[in-house]
């Protein structure tokens, strides 16, 4: 069987958690002897595919249109959605004037528009390619992508309740669970020097969903409280990254790491914080948390559901929580950390994704 693994046009260049899955269920099914490519285009060739698995659905319209692809070709696919409502991902208050008073006065159907509009400018064919759509809602080409799956994997019960809470007419039996897994990263050298070691650590790129403005508030003017920034800003968050360098004096704010290269940069944090409003669930949380660090996340079910016990919870909309909580964190114990680790190991995690994955290769032949 082969398979065509779909992922985003800069997979290469910008590194994350939805790449690491990818990686992980790839190694998996070609470990039971299925063929697996890995493609961004739109209008990919599947002549000789079995199959097409897209993942992530804020890439819309990008995924939209490999759906559509896979359609027109006449080939199955199944979705990885890694998806959560956008307005609760990335609420209107976290946005910096003026495009907070915009996305809050607005109604919701014109933010969506707008956003849509933006999307395809990045997108093959740019601002034509909005005319091409069946709609001019994301919400409505996603649910379309749903309909068009023959499966759908959530990373967790919460995103499951809310995929069938948000697209009602989703089949509840397509959507199952298939857990994010975790391992090692394989040891790569940083690409800088390491920082002296007691700082608070966030690792991600610049912007609104990963809150780094309000946990630069929380901790200006904490004695001592000295943070530490890796990763990069787009073009679209230069600007949001500026406002965290001017709302966090004396912190440091690296390139975007190897992620091989992120344990050396755990060790020497005083806690590890990823303060993002949705996380689903987050791997650098997963991996300081199973390396034996302090980390704090964001109190929300994705999260929860995986690291409760693990880590120290804040409410990411407020400074003073995640003040308290940087504060307070305190490493989990090495036992629930072992049995954390062996609960999702990727060969326990990703068995209903191979079980789909097998069913249509004996369905085939």
């Amino acid at each position: 069987m082969r398979v065509l693994f779909h992922t985003r046009p800069d997979h290469d260049l910008r590194p994350g958690g939805d790449g690491v899955v990818i990686e992980a269920l790839g190694e998996r099914l070609t470990s039971l002897g299925l063929q697996v490519d890995l493609s961004s285009a739109t209008d990919a060739d599947l002549a000789g595919y079995d199959a097409v698995h897209l993942f992530n659905l804020e890439l819309i319209p990008h995924t939209f249109l490999q759906a559509a692809n896979a359609r027109r070709q006449g080939r199955p696919y199944l979705v990885t959605p890694i998806y959560w409502t956008p307005s609760e991902s990335t609420p209107p208050r976290s946005y910096l004037q003026p495009e907070r008073t915009v996305r809050l006065l607005l109604p919701d159907r014109v933010v969506d528009w707008l956003s849509l509009a933006a999307a395809c400018r990045g997108s093959p064919g740019g601002v034509r390619a909005l005319a091409e759509l069946p709609s001019r809602s994301r919400q409505s080409l996603r649910a379309s992508v749903l309909a068009g799956a023959t499966r759908v994997f959530a990373s967790c019960e919460a995103e499951r309740r809310r995929l069938l809470r948000d697209f009602p007419t989703l089949t509840p039996e397509k959507v199952v669970v298939a857990r994010f897994g975790y391992r090692a990263a394989r040891a790569e050298a940083p690409t800088v020097a390491l920082p002296e070691p007691g700082y608070f650590l966030c690792v991600g790129a610049f912007g609104p969903r990963k809150n780094q403005l309000n946990l630069a508030r929380a901790l200006r003017g904490v004695p001592g409280a000295r943070i530490v920034f890796v990763g990069g800003a787009s073009p679209r968050t230069e600007r949001y990254r500026r406002a965290v360098e001017a709302a966090a004096p004396g912190s440091l704010f690296l390139p975007a790491q190897p992620r091989g290269a992120l344990p050396a940069f755990y060790a020497g944090a005083r806690a590890v914080v990823q303060p993002s409003f949705i996380e689903l669930p987050g791997l650098v949380a997963m991996e300081a948390a199973a390396s034996l660090r302090s980390v704090v996340t964001s109190d929300h079910e994705p999260a929860r559901e995986y690291l409760d016990g693990l880590v120290t919870f804040a409410d990411p909309a407020s400074p003073e929580s995640i003040r308290q909580a940087c504060l307070s964190a305190e490493a989990a114990r090495p036992e629930d950390a072992a049995r954390f680790v062996a609960e999702h190991e990727w060969a326990r995690v990703a068995k209903p994704v191979e079980e789909a994955y097998l069913s249509m290769a004996a369905s085939s032949s």
